[in-house]
C-alpha cells in the first residue's frame, strides 16, 4: 500500500481483521528522485506510517528500485543507507527494469540518442534475461555506471536476504541461513529448492518449530 495512505486506526483494524504483512514501494531514499518518478510521498510519511504498522503488531516490508533514469550513484546509496536505518521487518531490492509504453522508458531512450545512457541488452534481451529475482543492471549512464550499479545491488540484496531470514526465522537460525545463503545465487536457490514438494514440506517443518 502507499506510505500515506492510512491511519493508526486503519491498521489496527487490518490487524484485527486477520493481515499479518503489509508492503510499501517506497523505491527510493533520495527526496528528489521521489520527486522525480512522481511518486507523491515522503519519507517522513513512510517511517510514520511504518511505525502505525508496527505499533498495530504488523509485519512490515519496505520495496526499492536501484536505478531509475536520473539517478546518480550517490542518490542511489541514500536508498541502502535509508533502509538500514528504517523500522520495517523486510527490505527487497530490484534493478530498474524499463517496459515500452512507460515514461521510464521513453525517457531512458531519448537520453541513449543523445549519448547519456547506454542500454547493456537489447529490449528482449534484458526481458528474458531480467526478472525481480535478478540484479543485473539494465543500462548504464555517465552519472552511474555498471560497476556502481552492480554494487550497490549487490549490498541491496544482502541487506534483503538478511532482513528475510532473521524476520521470518529469529536472530539464530536466521543469521545462520543469511550466512549459509549470503549470495544471490544461493538465495535463489534456496527459493527453487523450498518450491519443490520436498523442500516445501522441509520448509513447513522449521516454519513450524521456528517461525515467530
Amino acid at each position: 500500500m502507499r506510505a500515506n495512505f492510512a491511519d493508526q486506526e486503519f491498521f489496527n483494524l487490518l490487524k484485527e481483521a486477520g493481515c499479518r504483512q503489509v508492503g510499501f514501494g517506497l523505491e527510493a531514499g533520495d527526496p528528489e528522485v521521489l520527486k522525480s518518478i512522481k511518486k507523491n510521498i515522503t519519507i517522513q510519511q513512510m517511517i510514520q506510517t511504518l511505525k502505525f504498522a508496527k505499533n498495530a503488531g504488523i509485519i512490515t516490508a519496505v520495496n526499492f528500485i536501484i536505478g531509475h533514469p536520473n539517478e546518480t550513484y550517490q542518490q542511489a546509496k541514500k536508498s541502502i543507507a535509508l533502509a538500514r536505518s528504517l523500522p520495517a521487518d523486510e527490505f527487497f531490492f530490484f534493478s530498474m527494469i524499463p517496459y515500452k509504453g512507460t515514461e521510464a522508458y521513453d525517457e531512458l531512450k531519448k537520453q541513449e540518442t543523445e549519448g547519456k545512457v547506454k542500454f547493456l541488452y537489447d529490449y528482449e534481451g534484458y526481458l528474458f534475461q531480467s526478472s525481480a529475482n535478478s540484479i543485473w543492471p539494465v543500462y548504464e549512464s555517465r552519472e552511474f555506471t555498471k560497476k556502481q550499479r552492480e554494487k550497490l545491488l549487490r549490498q541491496g540484496r544482502a541487506l534483503q536476504i538478511k532482513s528475510v531470514f532473521l524476520n521470518r526465522y529469529g536472530k539464530l537460525l536466521g543469521y545462520i541461513f543469511f550466512m549459509l545463503f549470503n549470495s544471490n545465487y544461493l538465495y535463489q536457490l534456496a527459493n527453487r529448492i523450498r518450491q519443490t514438494t520436498l523442500g516445501g514440506r522441509i520448509n513447513k517443518c522449521i516454519n513450524r518449530v521456528f517461525m515467530k
